[in-house]
């Protein structure tokens, strides 16, 4: 190819020093005007073919479609390309796409916009968050599952296409009043936390539970948000004491969050 654009480009230079003769000389009237249009002639199909040349090393060149990593080359100098053979790889990180799937009855409580936390074998102590794109528009009717497809944002470049993660997905949050399960005394079938109130004196109040996870137990009724509760010591404390916290700043009952019914691990491919 490089030999046939050198030939093209010779006969153009050499059709254009041919036309720019005839030119001069046409001026004086010293060339009949059928010799100038014969070298007008040629140096339009000099032209041509140099442009044919060109357009042909230009379908050899394989470009690049967007920026990315390129894998390993399966092909080598001097191998001659077919349509269809795979050259090489390459590979946009930036933006991780994770697929996975959730169970059919879970389908009314996924949407576009939600977010998700996805773990790696590789990288234990890393969570990655990402946010549904894609919500499957049909059901496996052999799994009965609906396929998801997130997007991670992959700024350091640990993620790669391939790898196999755990994805977490909460469905039905709602934020709860939660307190140590430590704090919580049963006594005669009732359950009771002892809170703090007006000048540190101690209150036995009445509470109804709910779900408990990690060490924390749901309070349904009976406290309210800002509630001061007792969680060392409550085997020594009585109504009607006066106490005080290690750091003279009991700690308010806050409003963490409390997934409900949340969907099972699932793996997908990044």
């Amino acid at each position: 190819e490089a030999s046939r654009l050198a030939e093209a480009q010779a006969n153009v230079d050499d059709a254009k020093r041919q036309m720019s003769r005839l030119q001069n000389l046409s001026n004086s009237n010293l060339v009949a005007d059928n010799e100038l249009d014969q070298a007008r002639t040629n140096l339009e199909t000099a032209n041509a073919r140099l442009e044919g040349v060109l357009v042909d090393m230009d379908d050899r060149l394989v470009r690049a479609p967007f920026s990315g990593f390129l894998g390993f080359r399966n092909v080598s100098e001097g191998t001659l390309l077919t349509p269809g053979m795979v050259i090489t790889t390459l590979d946009d990180v930036s933006v991780i796409k994770l697929d996975f799937t959730i169970p059919e009855v879970y389908l009314a409580e996924v949407g576009v916009g939600q977010e998700i936390t996805a773990r790696s074998i590789v990288y234990k102590d890393k969570q990655f968050s990402g946010v549904i794109n894609v919500v499957g528009s049909r059901i496996d009717p052999v799994t009965r599952g609906v396929s998801i497809r997130a997007q991670i944002d992959n700024p350091d470049l640990r993620l790669r296409p391939g790898m196999l993660m755990t994805v977490a997905l909460a469905l039905n949050e709602e934020r709860v009043l939660v307190v140590p399960e430590r704090s919580v005394i049963a006594s005669q079938g009732q359950q009771f936390v002892y809170t703090v109130g007006a000048e540190n004196r101690v209150f036995r109040v009445s509470v109804g539970l709910g779900r408990r996870r990690d060490g924390l137990v749901e309070i349904t009724e009976g406290l309210q948000v800002g509630d001061q509760v007792i969680s060392e010591g409550v085997i020594r404390v009585r109504p009607g004491l006066t106490v005080r916290t290690g750091s003279d700043e009991p700690v308010q009952l806050g409003r963490p969050q409390f997934p409900r019914g949340a969907v099972g691990a699932a793996t997908g491919g990044a």
